[in-house]
């Protein structure tokens, strides 16, 4: 910094100090995208096009220098590069047609959808629920045909154009696919199982239409939707019992419909729409003067740098065996929410806000996600089996695997007429005997 330059800033350093952390986490950190629009425009064309988001061919430099070109021809230059290593920049979908958009649909039906009551949001057979509660929940679903009718178009369109971070969307759509299962246990009870399984395959499409768009919110949020149809399939399985129609249409519609929720896609998506915000953030000084423009670029490469090493770490263990994946999903645990108080990495104070991740809570979901996913088929084959032979199996088939272990699910017979379905869970050891909202597990017994 020349001699007489002061700025004002939220922490003050001198240069050499500022350089030495940048240069640090330029040789500890992933590719920066300003990195990468230097290998790409020393790559030949062809080589470029291949670039994939791998440690293994994109190179880790310490970070560029102060940047040839300042504000939009930098910008250019980064947008380029971003096209060249296939990191899109804005993850937004193309144009759609309106009739397949369901974004104005749920808004339409958010103004005058039904309020259900807080046991039955969603209504499920293991929450305590009396004769006349059910009566009120029964007479909340007859009073709002037309609102259903609507929820049910909004959840059969293909897509959804609202942003993936966009939460209050993302509520609205919770809100339809727990009506749905709500309504799904309700006409189960009354014997109408073609209809309830018709609820909860739109039930799954709604976490297909919230998983169009990749971004880690996107990946968690249609899990969570996922989570509660999967439940209203468990309840309708337990209230037709072995009825082989019943078990066999449950059983189809979980292989046909349950959606590719992808943990790499997440991550990948996290990347584009993270990129974004970098670079707002720098293009907060493109006016200033030279000195503090290329004070803050550089602090921002450097974050960006710290925060896509976590990144393309993740993405590169997803498809090591998950018994792999879990150790180094581990060691990535993140907690950039809050600023450095000592202001002595001005790195992670840069990085407030931009990022609050635990990896091995990641990794645990998407395990536990996949094993209630497991479970449920394997209950419905289970109950079908009991249908057609007249008793349960001595063991399930092997087709149905825990995640967890890489081995078959567990099972047990009650020797009362029931049996029980459980993945053994993150420590290994969970034996569906008890349960448990953070392990994946099934457990019918005959009607008394």
């Amino acid at each position: 910094m020349n001699e007489g330059f002061v700025v004002s800033m939220k922490f003050m350093m001198s240069t050499s100090t500022l350089m030495a952390i940048l240069v640090l986490n330029g040789q500890m950190a992933g590719q920066t995208v300003r990195a990468a629009a230097q290998h790409a425009g020393n790559s030949s064309a062809a080589a470029g096009d291949n670039i994939k988001i791998t440690t293994s061919n994109l190179p880790r430099p310490v970070l560029m220098p102060h940047p040839p070109n300042d504000g939009p021809a930098a910008l250019a230059l980064e947008t380029a590069a971003c096209r060249k290593c296939h990191i899109p920049l804005n993850n937004f979908p193309p144009d759609i047609p309106r009739d397949k958009d369901a974004s104005v649909i749920y808004l339409q039906w958010d103004r005058t959808a039904p309020s259900f009551p807080k046991y039955a949001n969603p209504l499920k057979l293991q929450n305590s629920v009396s004769y006349a509660q059910l009566k009120a929940v029964q007479e909340i679903i007859d009073k709002h045909p037309t609102e259903f009718k609507l929820l049910r178009k909004a959840a059969g369109k293909p897509y959804l154009t609202s942003s993936p971070d966009d939460t209050a969307m993302f509520h609205l759509m919770l809100d339809g696919e727990r009506a749905l299962t709500t309504d799904a246990v309700m006409l189960a009870r009354n014997g109408d199982y073609s209809h309830a399984i018709m609820n909860e395959a739109l039930a799954l499409n709604i976490a297909k239409q919230r998983n169009k768009r990749s971004s880690l919110y996107g990946y968690i949020q249609s899990y969570g939707i996922e989570d509660d149809a999967l439940c209203g399939f468990q309840d309708i399985l337990t209230l037709a019992g072995p009825n082989q129609a019943v078990d066999r249409r449950i059983g189809i519609v979980l292989q046909e419909e349950l959606p590719v929720i992808s943990l790499k896609a997440g991550l990948i998506g996290d990347i584009s729409n993270t990129a974004v915000l970098f670079n707002s953030s720098r293009s907060q000084y493109d006016d200033f003067d030279p000195y503090t423009r290329h004070y803050y670029y550089d602090l921002y490469d450097a974050a960006e740098a710290r925060y896509l090493d976590h990144d393309i770490t993740l993405i590169d263990a997803v498809d090591l065996p998950r018994s792999v994946r879990r150790g180094i999903f581990a060691n990535q645990e993140w907690n950039w929410s809050e600023a450095d108080d000592r202001q002595q990495d001005p790195v992670q104070d840069c990085l407030a806000g931009f990022a609050k991740r635990d990896g091995a809570t990641l990794n645990w979901m998407d395990d536990v996600y996949n094993a209630r996913e497991q479970v449920t088929m394997a209950a419905a084959a289970v109950l079908e089996i009991k249908a057609k032979t007249g008793s349960f199996p001595n063991s399930l088939p092997t087709t149905f695997i825990d995640p967890f272990t890489d081995k078959p699910l567990g099972y047990s017979l009650d020797g009362q007429g029931g049996f029980t379905i459980y993945s053994a869970g993150m420590n290994g050891t969970y034996d569906g005997k008890r349960i448990s909202g953070n392990d994946a597990s099934y457990t019918y017994s005959p009607p008394s």
